[in-house]
């Protein structure tokens, strides 16, 4: 339980502080007191007997283990060199660890290994599979792995990601490939006609996005908007913009490329 009050206090001060130097300490070291506890515990008892090697999983709890070692991958992200490939293998490592029924102790059971894995599960903020996936996805990219990111972000329908590792590899062809195909699977949305816009640098896709999509999606005029001001269209480009801010004004890039529009054409 004190495991999972020092989480939690890593979690509210990810939150409630901006992003400094001086937070990311603090959170790394509740993660690393936590993780410090772990590894001292586990060289402590592994050469005891068995009855103190099954206690091993119950003293310290798997969740907040794997919570504090995510805490310090993040942390590492920010930093180069051999912290990168660290938090690569850290993230494999967690990723992989809640599909794999191995038992955390020599003597537990597989029904014993599940159930210490989730307890507390609802007092310590962990994220979903699916989330870590994408994460050491991100990782792989950064690292220049662009072809594992690739299976990666496409196993989670990640179309987005996927068309910008194709760009990173100069392979447009084989992008629009697959958008057409998800076309072909999904039918058209105004997403998947946004991403082949992207691809294509035809504007003719953003428009039949924004047609489908009954001038609902944001994002498609955005995009147009972009392509017209790299265009020199700029009258357009603020039509454009203006669209797209009328739905969602959260996007202070687009204020921008609106505010130089304006002033090119003096408006």
């Amino acid at each position: 339980l004190e495991q999972a009050v020092l989480l939690d206090e890593a979690y509210f001060l990810t939150y409630q502080q901006a992003k400094h130097e001086l937070r990311q300490e603090q959170i790394i070291s509740l993660a690393s007191y936590i993780l410090y506890m772990y590894q001292t515990y586990r060289n402590e008892h592994e050469e005891s007997s068995s009855s103190s090697t099954t206690a091993d999983h119950t003293l310290l709890n798997p969740i907040s283990v794997a919570r504090s070692l995510l805490l310090r991958t993040e942390y590492e992200l920010d930093r180069s060199g051999r912290y990168m490939e660290r938090s690569m293998g850290q993230m494999e490592e967690l990723q992989q660890y809640f599909q794999s029924d191995r038992p955390l102790a020599k003597s537990a059971s597989t029904l014993e290994s599940a159930v210490s894995r989730v307890k507390l599960i609802y007092s310590i903020p962990f994220p979903m599979h699916w989330e870590l996936s994408k994460k050491l996805a991100m990782i792989l990219g950064k690292l220049g792995l662009v072809k594992s990111a690739i299976e990666i972000f496409s196993s989670l329908k990640m179309w987005d990601e996927v068309i910008d590792c194709y760009r990173l590899m100069g392979n447009m062809a084989k992008a629009e490939q697959i958008i057409r195909e998800e076309i072909k699977k999904r039918g058209e949305t105004p997403t998947l006609y946004c991403l082949l816009g992207d691809v294509t640098s035809d504007d003719s896709m953003y428009i039949k996005a924004w047609e489908i999509s009954n001038k609902r999606q944001a994002r498609a005029m955005r995009s147009l908007g972009r392509s017209y001001v790299r265009k020199k269209k700029y009258h357009e480009a603020i039509e454009s913009f203006e669209h797209a801010l009328a739905l969602n004004p959260l996007h202070p890039d687009v204020w921008f490329a609106m505010a130089h529009a304006c002033m090119m054409v003096e408006d």
